[in-house]
């Protein structure tokens, strides 16, 4: 019945706008009605989570409730998608609905956020108890239903995103104490148990929670603050902005020594299992889709005053630190956690995040310390093998100098060649601005760290000084092409038809590799994807003779 119920409240919902729903005199009720099934149906929920003790399996009630709160997150998302309320109408019966919705409708976050939290640390707390084996694709499909129901619970939140931000804020506040008192554990020995595992799943529901509040989805498009953000923390939005800038800027700060905290204790103690590689890629993917948004946002996307949160990361001074802490945490994770693919993949993004936000972006990552040592360590590494001595690492090391220690460059070395190209392609992007003269430095340094390690190999196979059999060779062939591969995926760079200039002396070559490797199929495919790509993202760009070039490479190819 309450499944019925709930439904038919989402169809009215979607389809009758707010703009008459709010004339009618029971529409306060309809949205009280509305928050008070769905306290129930949450709490409701926690009670049977905790009857079970974490054992989602054997909850009766789970798959109803889900259902009937899925609907309720369904006439949420439709009101807050009505261009009436969402183009900041300046109407009164505009206003009064938005007040009705933060009033009644809104607090409805607040008890979704801490209820799904408490379950999910539930849940992990029974499985690492009981040693539970999970289905992968199980957990993948439960995966992707909770990030849409964040990504729906968002808009009730944005309804009131100062009592959403005191919501999120109180229940990390609360979780942040033990959690660095778990970080400070870390090298003690000792497995990872029960509750420290509910721990680190609760910490990590909460920056996913807080992630869907403050950021939207920009997959192909240019990353922006949400509207209902902005509205809430400028001067004529909300009469409590200043409250609702400072709650988020405060929240970030929150954020920001968390990641600080367990960065560090992963450069001491990387192996320990305290310090978890899955909390650390959920701050960083939340870094990614707030920094791409918050840090120098792109004023042409908005329409209103340039105050609020938008000034709040808007100048060198105050995203000159943020950009700096964004760089360090990548450092440590190529050097410290290099074997951790999605901690790798999300620093990777990172870095390309912010080469694309332009060039004041640029030039504060140019002029950060941090940034210059990563940059050096893929010039020493860049054609490393994994299996090199420490002479060959040394003999590098001196030639690019860079302030470099033995532990940085041996534990970037340990990067897997694919991710090594990943971040080839952000360092790339981020140096490309022309106007600098820095930038351009360490661009060429990147790119000659790859061309002369190439010309090398291929001039020993040419001249039969090298086997093409030989295993060391055979990896230093395919990590060249992995790496040009990475200079291919660079093509959001500023000015870029540099890089036909710099691959096309190099494509005769590279199709060459086929004489010496046409039955190793791992080399063939590399070798295709690159000339794909290439053609793909830079034949419009093309001079004749690059293009000639290209023609006669893959035909020989």
């Amino acid at each position: 019945e309450i499944v019925d119920l709930v439904t038919m409240l989402s169809r009215i919902t979607s389809n009758f706008r707010t703009k008459l729903l709010s004339q009618l005199a029971t529409f306060q009720r309809f949205l009280s009605a509305l928050c008070a099934i769905g306290k129930w149906l949450l709490e409701s929920s926690v009670t049977e989570c905790h009857q079970a003790g974490g054992d989602f399996g054997s909850m009766e009630g789970a798959d109803w409730k889900n259902d009937a709160i899925a609907q309720i997150l369904q006439c949420s998302e439709a009101m807050a998608g009505d261009y009436w309320l969402a183009g900041g109408s300046d109407s009164q019966e505009a206003k009064a609905a938005c007040e009705s919705l933060a009033v009644s409708l809104a607090p409805l976050y607040g008890v979704h956020c801490a209820c799904r939290v408490r379950m999910a640390s539930l849940e992990e707390h029974y499985l690492v108890r009981e040693h539970a084996e999970l289905d992968e694709a199980r957990e993948e499909i439960s995966a992707t239903a909770l990030e849409e129901e964040m990504a729906a619970a968002a808009s009730l939140g944005r309804f009131n995103i100062l009592a959403s931000m005191k919501a999120l804020s109180e229940m990390f506040h609360e979780c942040m104490p033990r959690l660095k008192t778990l970080f400070g554990s870390a090298g003690v020995g000792g497995e990872l148990n029960a509750e420290m595992a509910a721990l680190l799943e609760e910490a990590r529901m909460l920056i996913v929670c807080a992630c869907h509040l403050l950021t939207d989805e920009c997959e192909g498009e240019t990353p922006a603050i949400p509207e209902s953000v902005i509205h809430a923390c400028q001067a004529g939005g909300s009469p409590h902005h200043e409250a609702c800038t400072a709650s988020i800027f405060g929240f970030i700060n929150v954020l920001k020594s968390i990641a600080e905290d367990q960065a560090l204790k992963a450069t001491v103690h990387p192996e320990d299992p305290r310090l978890s590689p899955l909390l650390a890629k959920t701050l960083l993917w939340f870094f990614n889709r707030w920094g791409a948004a918050y840090v120098f946002p792109s004023f042409e996307e908005y329409r209103d005053d340039f105050g609020g949160i938008l000034a709040t990361w808007s100048k060198p001074e105050s995203s000159q630190p943020m950009i700096s802490f964004f760089t360090t945490l990548c450092l440590i994770y190529f050097c410290h956690w290099p074997q951790e693919k999605e901690v790798v993949l999300e620093s990777t993004s990172l870095l390309l995040a912010l080469g694309k936000k332009g060039p004041s972006v640029r030039d504060l990552l140019v002029a950060d310390a941090s940034f210059e040592k990563i940059v050096a360590l893929h010039s020493v590494c860049a054609y490393l093998r994994h299996n090199v001595c420490q002479s060959e690492i040394s003999a590098a090391m001196a030639r690019i100098g860079g302030g470099l220690s033995m532990d940085m460059v041996k534990g970037y070395q340990r990067l897997p060649y694919n991710d090594r190209a990943k971040v080839l392609t952000g360092l790339i992007v981020c140096c490309s601005d022309m106007t600098n003269e820095k930038g351009t430095t360490m661009l060429n340094s990147c790119l000659q760290s790859i061309e002369t390690p190439f010309f090398t190999v291929m001039q020993a196979l040419v001249k039969k000084e090298a086997r093409s059999q030989n295993i060391d060779v055979q990896e230093s062939a395919c990590l060249s092409i992995l790496l040009y591969s990475g200079v291919v995926l660079a093509s959001e760079m500023s000015d870029p038809e540099r890089i036909p200039y710099f691959l096309s002396p190099s494509m005769p070559h590279l199709s060459g590799l086929m004489i010496y490797y046409a039955e190793d199929l791992t080399i063939c495919e590399s070798l295709l994807k690159l000339f794909r790509d290439y053609a793909e993202r830079y034949l419009p760009m093309l001079t004749r003779d690059q293009c000639i070039i290209l023609f006669s490479a893959s035909t020989s190819l």
